[in-house]
């Protein structure tokens, strides 16, 4: 983050959740609209859109800017993702383990004594 003091760390934040948030909204829009799996629009695509076009949204008149919103829909959509393949295997966590924790488990298996039962106790 560029900002010096942690409330101006958070604003930033919350302004890239906001930002992230508007685009992903338009993804949605367009989806909606075309009937896409809104998995297949590019996220990628629609940031440089979105940079693209801003100025051009402040610089023109209220009546214009739907016009401009649906020029910007349909730019989004003409670059879409391929559909991904579904995962072969499931998903597995992998651990790593250190050396010494294994050799000490195994060293602790090997030599822990047997309980012997006191001469007091009894089995009944």
């Amino acid at each position: 983050m560029r900002s010096k003091t942690p409330d101006l760390v958070r604003q930033e934040f919350y302004g890239l959740l906001v930002a992230h948030f508007a685009v992903r909204a338009l993804m949605h829009e367009v989806a909606l609209k075309t009937h896409v799996d809104p998995d297949r629009v590019s996220f990628i695509h629609a940031v440089r859109v979105v940079r693209r076009k801003l100025p051009a949204f402040n610089a023109i008149s209220p009546v214009q800017r739907k016009v401009l919103h649906e020029r910007v829909l349909d730019e989004i959509l003409q670059e879409r993702v391929a559909c991904r393949r579904g995962r072969r295997n499931l998903r597995g966590v992998k651990r790593k383990m250190s050396r010494l924790a294994a050799a000490t488990t195994s060293l602790s298996h090997q030599t822990a004594p047997a309980r012997e039962h006191q001469s007091g106790d009894s089995d009944h």
